[in-house]
């Protein structure tokens, strides 16, 4: 894995509900996964720990490339805010959200530790590599 999380929180949580599952129902009849912007300039997601073979260079691709590899998948938090059926999702690409982050950090640029950290994966790569 040449890649790592760029922050330390998720951009997305969703879950994958079982075929055969009720609301109700105990929380073993689903699986959490987790969407993270990863400093190759993709949006991917993970289960647990794994890194899954779903991803994207966009949100809403990754999304899409979810919902059609996962039956019962559906998303509940989006940048920690809770989403209902029907919200609307600004598409956005991981490279402007990366370029995003630099810049916000370079401008608050004063040294401090507390940068590095929100840097994450950034701190490894080259501006060009993504």
């Amino acid at each position: 894995m040449s890649y790592e999380h760029v922050q330390e929180d998720p951009i997305a949580e969703a879950e994958i509900l079982a075929l055969n599952a009720e609301e109700d129902d105990d929380a073993e009849d689903s699986r959490s996964v987790a969407l993270f912007l990863d400093s190759d300039a993709n949006y991917r997601w993970y289960e647990g720990e794994e890194d899954s073979d779903i991803y994207a260079p966009s949100l809403l691709e990754a999304f899409h490339a979810a919902e059609e590899t996962w039956n019962g998948f559906q998303i509940v938090e989006l940048r920690g805010d809770p989403v209902q059926p029907g919200d609307e999702i600004d598409d956005k690409y991981a490279s402007d959200e990366i370029d995003e982050i630099r810049d916000r950090i370079a401008s608050d640029d004063d040294g401090d530790e507390e940068d590095e950290d929100e840097l994450g994966g950034l701190s490894e790569v080259p501006d060009d590599e993504y």
